[in-house]
């Protein structure tokens, strides 16, 4: 939300914000121009603050996930590996065994 300022009387300075539906919103009147700029930028830039803080908090969320999904990644690389070390000592396809996409079939032997 962006605050701004507008002039609703000869003397009088409205600050406040359009909702999404174009309606005013006024957070203060003053009576004086620059009253109503130094109020409209100091709302600005707490706004700016807040919206920079759930950035920083979003981002370390993130760094905490990518982390995780990094552990994951990992666990999943070393328990494959182990499972292709133990494949490579299941019998071979001579006594009947293959695997065709992933699925183990066994062929009867004579």
């Amino acid at each position: 939300m962006t605050f701004a300022y507008i002039r609703t009387e000869s003397d009088t300075w409205a600050v406040g914000f359009r909702t999404g539906d174009g309606e005013w919103v006024t957070e203060s009147e003053h009576s004086r121009h620059d009253a109503a700029v130094h109020r409209a930028t100091e709302l600005n830039r707490a706004a700016i603050g807040i919206l920079i803080a759930e950035l920083i908090e979003q981002r370390d969320a993130l760094r905490e996930e990518c982390g995780e999904l990094f552990d994951q990644v990992q666990s999943l690389q070393w328990h494959h590996g182990a499972l292709l070390r133990e494949h490579d000592r299941c019998p071979t396809s001579a006594v009947g065994m293959s695997v065709d996409r992933g699925i183990l079939r066994i062929a009867e032997v004579a």
